[in-house]
C-alpha cells in the first residue's frame, strides 16, 4: 500500500478471486478416479503383454509343428529312399536279406497265383517252369549285386586304410588348447603313395596320363627294389617288386602299341592294382604301415619281414 514516502508499482498487479473450496472428500474422490485410470492403463499394458506372449507361444507351437511335420516328411522320404537303395543298390548283409525275403514272398505269391489260375497240369508245369527261370535270373542278379557291393566295400576299406596312414600326428597344446598337427617323413611318404595308388586306380584317363602314372609306379618300386638289394630283405618283397615292374612294363608296351581297350587290359590292370596294394602294406615300402599292421595281409606277403 502506498503511503507518503513509498511508491509501489502496480503495473503487474492482478486481482485474485476466491475459488471453490477443495475438500478432503473431493481429494479422496480425485485420487480414486486417477487410481482407476492408472489401473486401467496398467491392466491394458499387462493384457497386451500377455496377449503378445500368447501369440508368440502360439506361433512357436505352429512353427514347431511345421518343423516336426517337415522333419517327419523328410525322414519318411529318406526311409523310402533307403528302401529303394536297399533294393537297387544293396550294400550290407541286411540289405541282401531283405532282397531274399522279398524274392521268397514274390515266389510264394506267384506259386499261389499259378495254382489258382491254371487247372491243367500241363499249363501249371509250363508256368512253374517260367517262374523258376525268372527266379533263377533274379538270384543271379542278386549275386552280381553282392559281388559289386563286396568290391566297393573292399575299395572303401583300402582308401580308409591309406587315409589313416597319411593322417598327420595331432596333439592338443595344454596351454592354449589348440590342435597341433605334425607331418613326419613317414606320413608324407604315405600320402604320396596314397595319391599314387588313387592315380593307379583311376582308369578314366587318356593314354599319356596313364603312361605317366605307370612310370611313376616303376620309379617308386624300382627304388624299393634297390633298397631290397642293399639291405638283403626277404624274398616276398622282391617278388612283389619284380611282379609290379613286369606288369607295368607289359601295360606300357600295350599302350604304346595302341591297345587301349579296357576289356583287354582289365585283367592286367587288376593284377597290377592288387600287387601294388599288397606292397603298400609292407613297412619296407611304406614305413607308416608298421604302426597299423600286426600280421601279413595275405599269402603273398608271408615272406615279408614286418
Amino acid at each position: 500500500m502506498e503511503k507518503p514516502g513509498l511508491s509501489i508499482d502496480q503495473k503487474h498487479d492482478k486481482t485474485l478471486y476466491p475459488k471453490p473450496y477443495f475438500t478432503a472428500d473431493a481429494l479422496d474422490a480425485l485420487k480414486v478416479e486417477k487410481a482407476v485410470i492408472m489401473q486401467a492403463h496398467i491392466r491394458g499394458f499387462l493384457a497386451r503383454r500377455k496377449a503378445a506372449k500368447l501369440r508368440h507361444a502360439k506361433q512357436e507351437a505352429i512353427d514347431r509343428e511345421e518343423e516336426e511335420r517337415a522333419s517327419a516328411q523328410k525322414e519318411h522320404e529318406m526311409r523310402q529312399k533307403r528302401l529303394r537303395d536297399r533294393c537297387l543298390h544293396p550294400k550290407t548283409y541286411s540289405d541282401f536279406a531283405v532282397l531274399r525275403r522279398e524274392l521268397e514272398a514274390w515266389r510264394v505269391q506267384e506259386t499261389a497265383r499259378i495254382k489258382h489260375m491254371f487247372d491243367s497240369d500241363v499249363h501249371r508245369r509250363q508256368a512253374f517252369k517260367e517262374l523258376l527261370h525268372r527266379e533263377t535270373e533274379l538270384l543271379q542278379h542278386i549275386e552280381e549285386l553282392k559281388l559289386q557291393a563286396t568290391k566297393e566295400s573292399r575299395q572303401e576299406k583300402k582308401l580308409h586304410f591309406l587315409e589313416t596312414l597319411a593322417r598327420p600326428f595331432a596333439w592338443a597344446c595344454p596351454s592354449t588348447g589348440d590342435v597341433i598337427t605334425v607331418f613326419t617323413p613317414e606320413t608324407m611318404r604315405a600320402e604320396d603313395l596314397r595319391n599314387l595308388f588313387l592315380d593307379l586306380e583311376n582308369l578314366q584317363v587318356d593314354t599319356a596320363t596313364r603312361l605317366d602314372v605307370l612310370q611313376r609306379v616303376q620309379v617308386a618300386v624300382a627304388a624299393n627294389a634297390a633298397q631290397d638289394l642293399d639291405q638283403k630283405r626277404t624274398v616276398g618283397t622282391k617278388n612283389l617288386n619284380k611282379e609290379i615292374l613286369e606288369l607295368c612294363r607289359r601295360e606300357i608296351a600295350f599302350l604304346r602299341r595302341g591297345t587301349t581297350q579296357t576289356a583287354k587290359l582289365s585283367g592286367l590292370r587288376q593284377r597290377l592294382s592288387h600287387a601294388f596294394w599288397y606292397l603298400l602294406q609292407s613297412p619296407a615300402f611304406n614305413p607308416q604301415a608298421s604302426r597299423y599292421l600286426k600280421l601279413p595281409a595275405c599269402q603273398q606277403t608271408k615272406g615279408i619281414c614286418f
